[in-house]
């Protein structure tokens, strides 16, 4: 986990929350049906996950930027992200602070894709809220090395299903690839597979991939367990590209998965009232994979062996690859 967190992303949450009049309610019970959201829906998920999510993409991201990539990365000054079932743009709120934050690009890119147009006009009011110019301003004034990046958001209504999985339709490349609970609620047959199968190509030559998700047990089996399978089933079929987070897996799978194919992150202090100072903080539990091109696995390889991913304190399932710390 990050040692401590900028103390603008949580100003920044708190006050958006507050500006946008979103309400906590953790017992939100059409959280999973996400696609219908009303305005009253809307407000409840601002107030309560929307925070979790942009702390939970920006705690993967930014500890893998600072422990594997370092300053060993250059960009050509732009990056192009895509960001599928974007939601409100939690995560890619996360993921763009990561990104500022670590590399000096000059222009940011960010193609969103969701099925409710009332989440994506949200978002667009987030992006034109003053929380989110004071955040930037913030960032401009702690001399972030992307802080004076230009951002060009470009929203779209589509729905993924079955019969229409790529909303692509072309040969378009980008530097991230993010999806974040966003295939759990889809009634696909096999959604993680065809997820990685269809947009994968789409990824630029050093791009990344975040494929993130809730990690609820359904059907006698975590999320978590159901998308390493498909991951596995994956690679063993598509020779180009590798899991870099957890590393290992392919070589891992031929030896028996000492995971069980179990994953979990766990996000510290992500779950509470921002508008109650005395709210206790809880975690909130998400599992992950980062996928890439083999070249840039290959690269990185050396550090992927040494890597330190502690999602918390307690170790057992907290620990993001047992294999890592056996």
């Amino acid at each position: 986990m990050p040692q401590t967190r900028p103390d603008h992303l949580e100003e920044f949450i708190r006050s958006l929350v507050c500006e946008c009049r979103g309400v906590y309610a953790p017992d939100f019970d059409r959280v999973k049906r996400s696609v219908g959201y009303a305005e009253e829906d809307l407000r409840r998920y601002l107030g309560t996950y929307y925070p979790r999510s942009l702390l939970e993409t920006y705690d993967i991201a930014s500890e893998l930027f600072r422990k594997i990539f370092g300053t060993e990365v250059r960009t050509d000054g732009e990056l192009k992200i895509l960001d599928l079932g974007c939601g409100l743009g939690g995560d890619s709120a996360g993921l763009l602070f990561a990104v500022l934050e670590s590399f000096g690009v000059r222009k940011v890119f960010v193609d969103g894709f969701d099925a409710n147009e009332a989440s994506l006009r949200t978002f667009e009011r987030i992006l034109a809220s003053e929380s989110f110019a004071l955040a930037r301003a913030e960032l401009r004034r702690l001399e972030a090395p992307g802080a004076q990046a230009e951002v060009v958001v470009r929203l779209k209504r589509a729905r993924i299903d079955s019969e229409h999985f790529d909303l692509l339709g072309d040969e378009s490349r980008y530097d991230v690839i993010l999806t974040s609970k966003m295939l759990n609620e889809l009634p696909v047959e096999r959604k993680y597979f065809r997820f990685l199968e269809t947009y994968l190509p789409h990824l630029a030559q050093n791009g990344l991939c975040f494929v993130i998700d809730v990690n609820d047990r359904r059907e006698g089996r975590y999320i978590s367990q159901r998308l390493s399978e498909e991951t596995l089933a994956f690679l063993g079929r598509h020779d180009g590209f590798e899991c870099l987070l957890p590393p290992g897996c392919r070589d891992c799978a031929k030896r028996g998965l000492p995971c069980g194919g179990f994953n979990q992150f766990v996000c510290r202090e992500s779950n509470f009232d921002r508008l109650n100072p005395h709210a206790a903080r809880g975690v909130s539990k998400v599992c992950c994979r980062v996928f890439c091109r083999s070249p840039l696995y290959r690269y990185f390889r050396p550090k992927l062996t040494r890597f330190d991913f502690l999602a918390s304190e307690a170790g057992g399932n907290h620990v993001y690859c047992p294999r890592l710390h056996s």
